[in-house]
């Protein structure tokens, strides 16, 4: 093996066991990685002024979850239980405009994977 496949496997390895439990609390940093990548994308749709409205931690489906929780009560290490993404929900709207967008962000790949806009008429719970 050479020494970048070896450096290229110590990384992957220290990614893994520092990675966070599926369900734990967004970190400070995921919060700010997550909000760049939104900037990064709005920015490059020529979309500068908007409001963050609520940022939460997208909840894995079950189907992913439950392999690394029987992972996690069998003792297995961090780094050999099934990866599960982090996902960041994020509600946001353009300035002076009431029509929300959720869009959900991931923390894995630094992309945008979902984005719902609100139809005519609805509106989210914090608009006044």
């Amino acid at each position: 093996m050479s020494s970048i496949d070896t450096a290229t496997k110590n990384q992957i390895n220290t990614l893994t066991m520092t990675r966070p439990h599926p369900l734990n609390f967004l970190s400070a940093e995921e919060l700010s990685q997550a909000s760049a990548i939104l900037k990064r994308i709005l920015a490059d749709q020529n979309i500068q002024n908007f409001r963050f409205k609520n940022v939460s931690l997208k909840e894995p489906p079950k189907a992913l979850l439950f392999p690394y929780l029987e992972a996690e009560a069998t003792g297995m290490p961090v780094s050999q239980r099934p990866f599960v993404p982090r996902l960041v929900e994020i509600g946001w709207s353009i300035d002076n405009e009431r029509k929300l967008n959720e869009s959900i962000m991931s923390l894995d790949s630094n992309s945008e994977v979902r984005r719902i806009s609100a139809k005519h008429g609805q509106h989210s719970s914090f608009d006044r």
